[in-house]
């Protein structure tokens, strides 16, 4: 390979990198500004309650339902990178975990993956809770707004 060659090889490989590079960076404004809707959507009127998942196609999506005032609600959510990670198919499956539930729309919603549910709670309030109950909330990380402090996480 000549030289010229080498060198535009170069420049068209520094040009898809500053490509990828942008397209992170457009990622990361998305992501975050979908993060504080949420949050804000959330901390303004939620109620907390047991969800349980049915089914997982791929380490990144759970379809899984809830009970909300005697109806079954279903719904479904992204494991996100530091879970989709750690938490098997199987595990995610066999597990009960906490959803926080916008009041006004419950398909908007958030999975804490963070707090485990007991094995020994077994009663739901027909409305939830207004926040995880029995002390529990102490494990729960607040999620990222920012992400400089999500990479910083990590």
């Amino acid at each position: 390979m000549s030289e010229e060659e080498e060198i535009a090889l170069f420049w068209k490989q520094l040009r898809a990198l500053g490509v990828f590079a942008i397209c992170a960076v457009i990622f990361a404004i998305f992501y975050t500004r979908q993060e504080k809707k949420l949050t804000k959507e959330l901390e303004e009127c939620s109620f907390v309650t047991i969800m349980y998942p049915v089914r997982m196609p791929d380490s990144g999506k759970v379809y899984f339902y809830f009970i909300c005032k005697n109806r079954k609600i279903e719904s479904s959510g992204e494991l996100g990178m530091k879970v989709g990670y750690w938490k098997s198919k199987k595990l995610v499956l066999g597990g009960r975990y906490w959803v926080q539930i916008s009041c006004d729309d419950l398909q908007t919603n958030r999975v804490l993956w963070d707090v485990p549910v007991p094995d020994t709670l077994n009663y739901v309030p027909p409305k939830g809770w207004k926040s995880i109950p029995y002390g529990l909330d102490k494990f729960h990380k607040k999620p990222f707004t920012s992400f400089r402090k999500y990479i910083e996480s990590f």
